[in-house]
């Protein structure tokens, strides 16, 4: 959150009137400290500070990366986790989503949903079509989404899922007992939400 306008005008007045007194005593003449203190006035607003959101430093605004699509929260270069390969948006560390086999990254509105996306749940069906897939879907667009561990766990499924749903979906055996123990029932703790 960055300063009040009074108190940046506050404190910009302050600058340049300490400015404008060492050029007096320095001998300048008052043609001399006006042009000086324009040209000054000019770099005040490029040395202004203003904190990441993320990490809480107040850093110069040629430090700021700029606004997250995802989060939009101001972010920092430390801060900067990558861009969108689809709008070149802006992503913090929290909100980038890695593509594994791709090598992409994505901010949460350009995720291809051409890959299923719910690799478990995709290899245990059959098929990325299956109505039950779309609840674990919404709970993920709707609710995890939404806060910085349930990114982070999406961001975790999409690394460690994918070999996973590769075995799952050799094996009629494992594709009912993932489907009987795990989905269905937590499909059916989220319809009940």
């Amino acid at each position: 959150m960055g300063l009040s306008k009074r108190l940046e005008d506050k404190i910009e007045q302050v600058v340049m009137n300490n400015y404008n007194k060492a050029l007096s005593d320095a001998g300048y003449t008052e043609e001399a400290i006006e042009e000086k203190t324009a040209r000054s006035k000019e770099t005040w607003k490029e040395d202004e500070y203003i904190i990441c959101d993320r990490c809480g430093r107040g850093l110069p605004v040629r430090d700021i990366a700029g606004k997250c699509v995802d989060c939009k929260r101001v972010i920092c270069d430390k801060c900067l986790g990558s861009r969108c390969c689809v709008c070149d948006g802006i992503l913090c560390k929290d909100c980038v989503i890695w593509v594994a086999g791709v090598d992409k990254h994505y901010c949460k509105h350009h995720v291809p949903n051409n890959a299923g996306w719910c690799f478990i749940a995709t290899a245990a069906y059959g098929t990325p079509f299956e109505p039950k897939i779309d609840v674990l879907r919404d709970f993920r667009d709707d609710v995890l989404t939404e806060h910085r561990s349930g990114r982070g766990f999406i961001k975790w499924y999409y690394t460690l899922s994918p070999p996973i749903a590769d075995i799952i979906s050799k094996h009629e055996w494992m594709r009912r007992v993932v489907r009987g123990i795990v989905i269905e029932p937590f499909v059916w703790i989220l319809s009940k939400r």
